[in-house]
């Protein structure tokens, strides 16, 4: 916008140089022919500078949204102090899908836009050199990928990179890379040292890049809650304010999933809703939800099978040599989960977030025929439990086998065997079951 502004000025002060040449012999004219030519050529010279100023330009303005935005003050004033420490080193946002990163930024870039030429937003895809490579993501003029003439990728990556760095070292600019959800990034050290503010959105502990100082995005503080809740419900938070607090405790806090449950009570309480459409659309906006949790992720299939494991128990507390016997996981594996924030651990104890455990069940899910390794190694387990310690020795047990029996209400047949071995056990340690299999 401030280029427009410029060269609407430069062709203003063309249109008054002719102007005042069509009326020589008046007041309004040139003085001489001089005055005229230094006109002309100061004229020059700034079209000159400003055409330089459009080789290789920014383009794609980041626009201001109008989402409602609530609290945040605390990570608002971080990203501020990070901003202004001058340190060089991006700000980096993480915390689990859909907890509010990517409005966070925005809200910050909507307060101090004015303090910069440029602010960009660029969405993170597959990796950073495609994110730079993508010309829609980030376009400068002049610059178009062509494979007869950049040949490969990486060599377009660079040159566009080089290209940008020039930009930014001239205009002061701001730039966002929302959704950078990877391991690691051969082109990560090239990306997050350009001259310039750098805001990166993630799912990932910065630690696993070598970043100690990410800002963790959780939960709303309770009286920002109380705002937010008003905002979106207004007169009809009274009425359901014991389901918003049930779904509260159940997600944690976890702001989009406090969002469809705003948008689920609204559409319930529309008198002309009948159809199921507006019920449709909404299941499938929280499958789209649940499938971004786990974009650009890849895992193992020994890493689903925990996952499903853990899913069975979400919010439970579960030791993690209990965790390690019922699915066999390694250290490795929990500390991957640990850094994607899937899991947390303390005191030996590992606890999986509900709302990953309810995106798990839906793209992964859990059935006797997906879980029947699992079943039949808590099967064995038990069994060798019931002949080599006592009752006591076994309690502890008890609640993490309960649930996970009581997982499966539908058995399937071939796996009677494994079941009767789990309710065994639990008979044994004194509960009765019914034995629906």
């Amino acid at each position: 916008m401030k280029q427009d502004a410029e060269k609407r000025k430069l062709e203003w002060r063309a249109a008054q140089i002719q102007l005042r040449k069509s009326f020589a012999n008046t007041p309004a004219g040139f003085k001489s022919k001089d005055v005229e030519l230094a006109e002309e050529n100061a004229l020059l010279s700034d079209w000159k500078e400003y055409r330089e100023k459009q080789q290789n330009r920014l383009c794609g303005e980041y626009r201001r949204n109008q989402e409602i935005f609530v609290g945040r003050e605390e990570e608002l004033k971080k990203i501020t102090e990070q901003i202004n420490s001058g340190k060089g080193t991006p700000v980096i946002l993480y915390g689990l899908g859909g907890s509010g990163k990517t409005a966070l930024a925005h809200e910050w870039m909507k307060r101090n836009q004015d303090r910069y030429i440029h602010v960009l937003e660029m969405r993170f895809k597959y990796s950073l050199c495609d994110t730079v490579c993508d010309d829609e993501n980030l376009n400068i003029t002049d610059l178009t990928y062509r494979k007869e003439f950049h040949g490969n990728k990486i060599r377009y990556f660079h040159l566009k990179l080089d290209q940008l760095a020039d930009h930014v070292r001239k205009y002061k600019t701001l730039i966002l890379i929302d959704a950078c959800d990877f391991g690691k990034d051969r082109n990560m050290k090239y990306v997050f040292s350009l001259p310039c503010d750098l805001i990166v959105t993630t799912r990932v502990n910065p630690v696993l890049w070598g970043y100690e100082d990410g800002i963790l995005v959780e939960s709303l503080q309770k009286t920002e809650w109380d705002i937010f809740f008003h905002s979106y419900l207004k007169e009809d938070y009274e009425k359901c304010s014991a389901i918003i607090q049930k779904q509260m405790d159940y997600s944690k806090g976890h702001l989009t999933w406090m969002l469809f449950t705003f948008r689920g009570i609204k559409e319930i309480q529309k008198k002309e809703y009948r159809s199921e459409e507006a019920w449709f659309r909404l299941q499938q906006e929280f499958q789209e939800f649940e499938k971004g949790i786990f974009r650009h992720l890849k895992f193992t299939l020994k890493e689903k099978f925990v996952l499903q494991c853990l899913s069975l128990m979400p919010g439970y507390e579960m030791p993690v040599e209990v965790l390690k016997a019922f699915t066999g996981c390694e250290e490795e594996t929990l500390f991957r989960f640990q850094r994607l924030l899937f899991l947390e651990i303390k005191e030996d104890r590992a606890v999986l977030h509900p709302v990953i455990a309810e995106a798990v069940k839906g793209i992964f899910p859990v059935t006797c025929t997906s879980c029947a390794r699992m079943i039949r190694r808590v099967a064995r387990l038990l069994q060798g439990r019931m002949e080599l310690y006592t009752t006591g020795e076994n309690r502890y047990l008890e609640k993490y086998t309960v649930i996970f029996a009581e997982s499966f209400p539908r058995k399937a047949e071939y796996l009677a065997g494994e079941f009767m071995r789990i309710y065994s056990f639990l008979e044994v340690q004194g509960y009765q079951m019914e034995r629906n299999y």
